[in-house]
């Protein structure tokens, strides 16, 4: 499948289980930018100050979003940990994110690009039988904030 950005290449695998430090909320997608930087940037002082080793790149994960923007959803940010072995925070919770059960595509570009990412992993995932479930989540292994055509974006849509 081809956005106008570049030829998307679909994956079906399973996410292994992973304790992380995480922050959650209520949000529709119009708020998503209020928690683009000041969220990663606090796990991380939370995970240093409570000596974690980070173990992989920032995740967004959207329970129950469904593309329109005034559909409030739950906002998982989770950032990767070693382990954290009975610590605790005030301000975040550490868990373990289950296994994950996904097709997935990795796009380079731009946030307006992303739309059209989900559209095209949708239909491939119709198009294969499988049944969407309601949790996505994207995985940032190589962030541009100043050159955002070449952010890289692992996008994941969760399947039974």
């Amino acid at each position: 499948m081809q956005t106008s950005e570049q030829i998307l290449h679909f994956e079906h695998k399973t996410v292994t289980a992973q304790p992380v430090l995480q922050f959650t909320t209520r949000a529709t997608l119009p708020q998503l930018g209020q928690y683009a930087l000041t969220v990663f940037e606090r796990l991380q002082a939370e995970a240093a100050r409570l000596g974690l080793t980070e173990s992989g790149p920032i995740q967004w994960i959207y329970t129950g979003a469904d593309g329109k923007p005034e559909t409030e959803f739950r906002l998982d940010i989770a950032l990767p940990v070693v382990n954290f072995n009975g610590q605790t925070s005030d301000e975040f919770t550490l868990a373990e994110l289950p296994a994950f059960d996904c097709v997935t595509t990795e796009y380079v570009g731009g946030w307006d690009g992303i739309p059209a990412v989900y559209d095209a992993l949708m239909a491939h995932v119709q198009a294969s039988g499988l049944t969407v479930t309601d949790v996505c989540r994207e995985v940032y292994p190589t962030p541009h904030e100043t050159n955002p055509t070449q952010h890289v974006t692992e996008i994941q849509v969760g399947v039974l």
